[in-house]
């Protein structure tokens, strides 16, 4: 990638710190480190070592939305903070291209006895802008940020929310390069989050390159072209959203990934492993996990009677599921549900026979699971979508143990009858007298 198409290139990066565990172990090193230099004394630490980052690379282009995840503790603050250049590397190397606005976090940067206004100006003229530039906007940014008269009263009369909402505002107006968000979403009103939304499209609409951090998975696959997952300070993962983000809730809920799609089947009765054999090549799921105790061997979808991949809005869906039990589970409850995916990884329904009423026993299941889960599709957006199938056993304490979670298992086109140029068209009643 040349130099002309990357918004930021990072680069065997990484960060550690010097943890202390009592204050006068600093000092210490401190006079340590001076005498080691002069050869007096051979050099020894008085702290361990916390590596917050370890040789984290990766690229991305401009114009593009990048979403980067992980535990609390896995680097995501420490490697915005690098980006921003707030904090010294200890390793690597950082190349950005244009003007970065950030919101590490909510009012970073503000001084708390100066005034929103004066704070107002403050941050913008760090960032680049002309006092007669901020003129030109102010007006639009007071506006955006709807905090009143507070706007002339010192900041650290403010609340969390209005620290976000004029925080917020000003970097989304000083036409950012790059913008760089710290979970500042997380906090406010309903109204004021859909005003960033609305303001967070636009900025991409102008090929505004930026950088998310968010624990909120559907945020993710919302507005994010690629996502970024962190694990104990390393990159765990990169590439499409859908796919990086199942992964960390995966490891999040501590379930493995299963490559065999075979699982247990040597133990079956000659009957049943001919239709195991004829049921298994219909099993195709994007990633799988789970103990596998119930696997799902067959799953197909019809509509109106018909086996095939093209479904059409408003009419009924069935999903024919076929399961093999490959270890029993007693006095347990046994959950089967599904998610609805669009092509962005963007889970638009859900269900369960739990949700539904309709209880399911283990003790009542034998060799095999038979069943069928059906509901009418929505006027949703034409194009791709997929269904996630997923089989859960529930104990008397009401534990949660999933058995198998089968990713994007069915994929199928939908076509509409009626116009869709959003997510979803809802059945809708006009009446004018």
């Amino acid at each position: 990638m040349s130099s002309e198409d990357f918004a930021i290139k990072v680069e065997s990066l990484n960060k550690w710190y010097e943890i202390y565990s009592r204050p006068h172990d600093r000092l210490k090193q401190f006079f340590v480190n001076r005498l080691a230099a002069l050869k007096l004394i051979k050099k020894r630490a008085y702290f361990h070592e916390f590596k917050a980052l370890t040789n984290v690379s990766f690229e991305v282009k401009k114009g593009e939305t990048v979403g980067i995840i992980g535990k609390n503790g896995s680097g995501k603050s420490t490697l915005l903070q690098l980006i921003c250049q707030t904090v010294t590397p200890s390793g690597g190397a950082i190349v950005t291209n244009g003007r970065i606005a950030a919101l590490l976090e909510l009012g970073a940067g503000f001084n708390p006895e100066f005034t929103g206004r004066e704070n107002l100006y403050l941050s913008a003229l760090i960032s680049g802008l002309s006092v007669a530039e901020i003129d030109s906007r102010i007006s639009e940014i007071l506006s955006f940020a709807d905090i009143g008269e507070f706007i002339d009263q010192p900041v650290k009369t403010y609340s969390t929310g209005m620290f976000m909402r004029l925080a917020f505002s000003v970097q989304a107006h000083i036409d950012p390069e790059i913008l760089i968000i710290d979970e500042a979403l997380a906090v406010g009103d309903a109204f004021f989050i859909h005003k960033c939304m609305s303001r967070f499209h636009e900025l991409k609409k102008k090929g505004v390159t930026i950088l998310l951090v968010t624990h909120d998975s559907t945020a993710i696959k919302t507005l994010c072209d690629r996502a970024i997952w962190l694990k104990n300070g390393e990159v765990a993962g990169i590439g499409f959203v859908d796919e990086v983000v199942e992964e960390y809730l995966a490891d999040i809920n501590g379930m493995e990934k299963v490559s065999d799609i075979n699982v247990g089947l040597s133990n079956i009765d000659t009957n049943l492993e001919s239709i195991v054999e004829e049921a298994v090549s219909h099993v195709n799921p994007t990633s799988r996990r789970g103990t596998q105790d119930i696997s799902i061997i067959q799953a197909r979808i019809f509509g109106d009677g018909i086996d095939s991949n093209l479904v059409i809005a408003g009419e009924l869906l069935k999903i024919r599921l076929l399961a093999k039990v490959n270890v029993h589970r007693s006095n347990q409850k046994i959950i089967v549900g599904y998610i609805l995916r669009n092509i962005r990884g963007i889970d638009i329904a859900s269900s369960n026979n739990e949700v539904e009423g309709c209880i399911l026993d283990a003790e009542n299941i034998q060799d095999m699971l038979e069943g069928s889960i059906q509901f009418t599709i929505p006027y949703l957006h034409p194009g791709q979508y997929s269904l996630t199938l997923a089989i859960t056993s529930k104990d008397t304490s009401g534990k949660l143990t999933s058995l198998d979670y089968c990713e994007n298992i069915i994929q199928f086109n939908l076509v509409s009858a009626k116009e869709c140029h959003v997510l979803m068209a809802l059945p809708t009643e006009y009446k004018f007298k």
